[in-house]
């Protein structure tokens, strides 16, 4: 369970981004993303109104819209790291075993990060720690 299930190449113009995708489902209603408005380097691969949401809190925050899952797969392939709450993209971070992040609900705690480098967080605390351990690499 901690080697990858998955395998693509990285993506060939998009690399070494903080890749963010937060559903609007199984949010921990604890956490907030603040932290984060002057960070760069960070790029939002969900649905547009998840980045419009996000960007409310997160004003550096870019857009992409991928044209497909292979492309989502790639661009996640070639990240710094992925920060996402359960949804179809954290699977496919956890299936290639990139670093991540798991937004984690206490409505709904089923996802489990499993490998190196993969942290879930249940409260704003853990998420500020692990972010900073994840940028450091």
């Amino acid at each position: 369970m901690e080697e990858s299930f998955l395998d693509v190449e990285p993506h060939d113009a998009i690399k070494n981004k903080i890749i963010i995708v937060r559903s609007p489902r199984y949010r921990n209603e604890f956490i907030n993303y603040q932290f984060l408005r002057k960070t760069k380097n960070l790029l939002c691969i969900g649905l547009k109104s998840e980045f419009d949401d996000l960007k409310k809190e997160i004003h550096e925050l870019e857009f992409y819209d991928c044209k497909d899952f292979l492309e989502m797969a790639k661009i996640i392939k070639a990240c710094k790291f992925f920060i996402g709450n359960l949804c179809f993209a954290y699977s496919i971070a956890e299936g290639l075993k990139v670093p991540r992040l798991l937004e984690t609900s206490p409505d709904f705690p089923v996802v489990f990060p499993i490998g190196s480098n993969a942290f879930d967080f249940y409260h704003q605390n853990h998420f500020e720690k692990f972010f900073n351990k994840l940028n450091k690499l």
